[in-house]
């Protein structure tokens, strides 16, 4: 019989400051190494106009973290696009282990942000996922995860607003986060 050891998050870290991954972009979901993709200038756009909106959302009381670690277990740190936690950035001293909103832009892996990260963000109870899928100019609201799945799933268009749990008084037009 044969055992896969996973890989932990102190594990991973320890080889990233060794450069093991010198050049790389990968990040450590479920304890497997995973390559990030490379970024094209539709998802770079997007990256920054999705950034402008979220800082004027969660203006006080957040911190909109762009593509920056998020440890969830001991064996999952996965860097979303976009990860907004509660508190203030000065005040940090570790990495944050839950958010009230991940936002990830998806064009080429939009499989494996609907499937593999959904469910490892449903996992981690994380109430508020959206996945700006730029290729079909559209939003994808997770909300009520439930025993590793997401229960609630809609789809907005372009033209449709969207409002976040953290902060139901502010609409979103999803054009505005689409390059």
């Amino acid at each position: 019989m044969t055992t896969t050891t996973k890989m932990t998050c102190d594990e991973f870290i320890e080889l990233a400051e060794r450069g093991q991954f010198a050049g790389q972009k990968v990040m450590l979901i479920e304890g497997e190494i995973v390559p990030m993709a490379a970024m094209g200038v539709p998802h770079t756009n997007s990256v920054l106009l999705t950034l402008q909106v979220l800082q004027q959302v969660f203006a006080t009381g957040f911190v909109v973290r762009p593509q920056l670690p998020l440890r969830l277990n001991g064996i999952s740190e996965p860097e979303p696009d976009f990860a907004v936690t509660v508190g203030q950035l000065r005040r940090s001293t570790s990495l944050p282990t839950t958010a009230v909103l991940i936002v990830e832009i998806a064009d080429s892996l939009l499989g494996y942000d609907l499937g593999a990260k959904a469910n490892l963000y449903a996992s981690a109870n994380i109430e508020d996922y959206w996945v700006l899928d730029i290729e079909h100019d559209q939003l994808i609201v997770h909300r009520d995860p439930q025993n590793g799945v997401y229960t609630t799933i809609t789809t907005h268009a372009e033209t449709e607003l969207a409002s976040p749990l953290a902060m139901p008084n502010a609409t979103i037009l999803v054009s505005d986060l689409l390059p």
